[in-house]
């Protein structure tokens, strides 16, 4: 294991480092590098890093297409739901007004009931 070990390290200082060109460096593991039930207890997983350069231009491209794709959406639905509070906001002055009819109604009832 010590040689594998070595060579893993041998291999990883031969790589160039990747020059700063407004890139991004990511690190992913993974999942399932998680020891198994049928592994034995002395040995140890170890997990695996992979490093992911990715240009500025490109992430900013996928930013503006899903920006693009659900904008759209999401201020139609922000409009709706704009409309629907106003309506509610109606809705409540008018059944307000109704219910103070229907006390005065009420009113005018027990006052009639008393003669």
């Amino acid at each position: 294991m010590e040689t594998e070990g070595r060579a893993d390290e041998s291999s990883s200082s031969q790589r160039d480092p990747p020059q700063n060109t407004g890139s991004y460096e990511f690190s992913l593991t993974p999942q399932d590098s998680r020891p198994t039930e049928d592994s034995q207890p002395a040995e140890k997983s170890v997990p695996i890093e992979e490093a992911i350069v990715v240009d500025r231009k490109a992430i900013e491209k996928l930013t503006e297409g899903l920006l693009s794709h659900y904008l759209p959406d999401l201020y139609s639905s922000k409009q709706a739901l704009l409309e629907l509070n106003q309506n509610q906001v109606i809705l409540l002055d008018t059944l307000d007004q109704e219910v103070t009819k229907f006390r005065e109604c009420n009113s005018l009832l027990d006052l009639n009931s008393l003669d």
